[in-house]
């Protein structure tokens, strides 16, 4: 899930818009946690991530707000961790947070989450702003009506964090009776699939409250991915240790971006120099779009042996219309690859056991594919390339081995606060596919009526969501189920002839406007 790679220090918090008001909602207790003999989490190398996740869901009418409040605490009492605080010191032998002498400075340690039930921020507003969300809307600028960011700690922080690693935001917007719900949420607490999980709940729960049904969750939320296990890769970095050397040509060929890291505030200058040169591209496939491009991509071969899906395919497609307008060649292409529940190697006699699909935090790698690009391959050559990294890396020894060599430099580096470059740059490109998440079951109680916008985005970051509804000015809905929206940046000057080199392809492989599409048949 791509995040925002900025965001505000204490010092920078956010401004709150006159109209609005400021309550913390914390867990319900018990939360699922409260059992744990240690009231903190220690986070993972792999998931020190401090960008922001930003995230709005809109729907066409009113949100009770006290029902919402209800709900809010309750998800948190699956999420008990969203409604911690960042913590960073030393630990006793015995695990716990060392105490220190008054007007001593912590010593540096690891970071965790301390369960402190300080709760989330929820800001109540009302805004004027006409509202007209449209595929263009993530350009708007970050409204303090409808917008929320997180503070974040320096790099050489050490102590306890105070502020929230969750802010919500409920907006009623005058003009059109809608309503908004924020999400910010520090990448340090969950990946893309967790954080869209977390309004899933939120809605479940608004919608029992409000019924007054039995109130039960989607699934129970676990919390692996923090506990050392006998089969975790913490515990056993002696055995591994021994075993690396030999994993090393396997793994390389996915993992060459972390021979070098950097200062994260290298990376978040980086970052932004990017985000200033560069605009958004917003795209819409409907399902019908998407298997056009799928059978183009496949031509006359109708086999299909690596079993190419129409989000390859159409990732693939994105990937030549960067390439056929850039100035700079697009010569390495990443992908984001989820490994919870994976498989593990049957013969081996220590396996590292992947969180399962219920699991909280971050349990997904950036990796790179094994073959250039030269930029003369079609469509079903890169598709065929992102199939084949997929493929690849659910091979349970390939598995192991890659996260062995990816978690081992993480390991590594923790205590710098210097990382990898894991946003594509100059001749990179990545991609980023959530379409299969049940992103629109958090609808509040309006189905087919609620629309989900990310204002993250980056240069030649190609990320694919479930398409949203389209309201038509009749005030008919028209559903885009089994499309995707894709989003994405480009150099300043590319937009405008990538968007006319796009209607030219559609029109070529006889894939009209899917609004065109859809509205005429509606009106069959």
């Amino acid at each position: 899930m791509a995040s925002s790679a900025s965001c505000p220090s204490a010092a920078q918090s956010d401004a709150h818009s006159a109209t609005s008001q400021i309550e913390y909602i914390r867990p319900v207790l018990p939360h699922a946690l409260s059992h744990h003999s240690r009231q903190f989490l220690l986070i993972p190398p792999t998931d020190l991530r401090f960008e922001v996740i930003h995230l709005m869901w809109v729907v066409p009418g009113p949100i009770d707000l006290e029902l919402f409040k209800r709900a809010l605490g309750m998800v948190l009492s699956d999420y008990p961790h969203c409604a911690g605080r960042l913590a960073r010191g030393a630990l006793t032998p015995e695990g716990e947070p060392a105490a220190k002498s008054e007007g001593e400075r912590p010593a540096m340690g690891p970071w965790r989450i301390d369960l402190t039930n300080g709760g989330v921020e929820l800001s109540i507003a009302t805004t004027n702003h006409p509202g007209v969300f449209t595929e263009g809307y993530n350009d708007l600028d970050h409204d303090p009506d409808f917008y929320v960011d997180i503070e974040c700690p320096e790099p050489d922080f050490t102590g306890v964090f105070p502020f929230p690693l969750t802010k919500v935001r409920l907006t009623k917007w005058e003009q059109t009776g809608f309503t908004s719900f924020t999400l910010a949420q520090s990448h340090v607490l969950d990946d893309g699939p967790a954080v869209l999980a977390f309004p899933h709940f939120l809605s479940q729960y608004y919608l029992a409250l409000k019924s007054l049904k039995t109130i039960q969750p989607l699934h129970e939320i676990t919390f692996e991915r923090y506990f050392r296990s006998p089969h975790s890769l913490e515990t056993r970095s002696p055995e591994l240790n021994a075993h690396l050397p030999d994993y090393m040509p396997t793994a390389l060929p996915y993992l060459g971006f972390l021979a070098v890291d950097y200062p994260h505030q290298y990376i978040l200058n980086r970052v932004q120099e990017s985000m200033d040169g560069t605009e958004r591209v917003d795209l819409k496939f409907s399902r019908d779009q998407l298997q056009g491009i799928l059978q183009h991509a496949l031509g006359g071969n109708q086999a299909n042996e690596l079993r190419i899906s129409k989000t390859d395919a159409v990732a693939a497609y994105i990937i030549t219309l960067v390439q056929r307008t850039s100035k700079v060649p697009i010569s390495q292409v990443q992908q984001t690859f989820g490994y919870r529940g994976a498989k593990t190697p049957k013969e081996w006699e220590n396996p590292y056991i992947p969180p399962p699909n219920t699991s909280a935090g971050n349990c997904f790698m950036v990796v790179s594919s094994k073959e250039p690009l030269t930029g003369s391959e079609s469509i079903r050559e890169i598709a065929s390339i992102l199939r084949r990294t997929i493929n690849e890396l659910r091979h349970p020894e390939t598995f192991q081995k890659v996260y062995a060599i990816y978690s081992h430099v993480y390991d590594r580096i923790q205590g710098s606060m210097h990382f990898p470059m894991e946003y594509p740059i100059e001749s990179g490109i990545q991609v980023n596919t959530v379409s299969k998440l049940p992103v629109l079951e958090a609808h509040f109680g309006y189905p087919g009526r609620v629309r989900m916008y990310s204002w993250d985005s980056y240069e030649n970051f190609i990320e694919l969501l479930p398409a949203n509804p389209v309201q038509l000015p009749q005030g008919k809905w028209l559903s885009f189920d089994g499309g995707v929206d894709v989003h994405f940046r480009v150099r300043r000057g590319v937009k405008l002839p990538l968007l006319k080199l796009f209607k030219e392809d559609m029109r070529r492989m006889c894939l009209e406007d899917p609004l065109l599409v859809m509205g005429m048949r509606n009106r069959l």
